[in-house]
This record gives C-alpha cells, structure tokens and sequence, in this order.
C-alpha cells in the first residue's frame, strides 16, 4: 500500500530514471541520490523555520516580501507561477 501512495505521489517516470542514471554514471548514482536528499531536506527545513517564524498562508512570496522586499517578492512570485 505504501508503494502504491509513493507511486501516485511521485509518478512512475522517476524509477525508470534510477537506470538511466545507473547507465551513465554507475556505482556512484547513489551518491547523486543522496547529495540531491539531502538538498531536498535542507530546502524543506528552511521552509519549516520560515512557516513557524512567519505563520502566514502564502508561499515563497510571502517570506521573501518580509525578509527581503517587494520588488523581490514580486520577481519570486511571478517566476514560480509560470513553473
């Protein structure tokens, strides 16, 4: 059942591209996968601080409008939406 939730939340592609990588790159894929976790992790713990610092609804804009400005914001807020 877990697999099944991993699956749809992440979709099918990303597995097949553990061999892809595999092909090029060999032993050291695990590597990559880690480095590329742990980048993941750092993003999702600043995240987690920021939404406690600033308890506010809103996304990167709003962290950016309050520690950096509005012209910043704005630039952050208008780029993520075209993503």
């Amino acid at each position: 059942m877990l697999l099944f939730g991993v699956g749809n939340t992440i979709g099918a592609s990303i597995f097949n591209l553990i061999g892809i990588a595999y092909e090029y790159t060999g032993p050291s894929v695990c590597l990559g996968y880690l480095i590329s976790g742990f980048a993941a992790l750092m993003s999702g713990l600043s995240y987690a601080e920021l939404s406690s610092r600033l308890p506010l609804n809103g996304s990167s804009y709003s962290y950016i409008y309050f520690t950096i400005g509005e012209i910043y914001a704005f630039i952050v807020g208008t780029f993520t939406s075209f993503g």
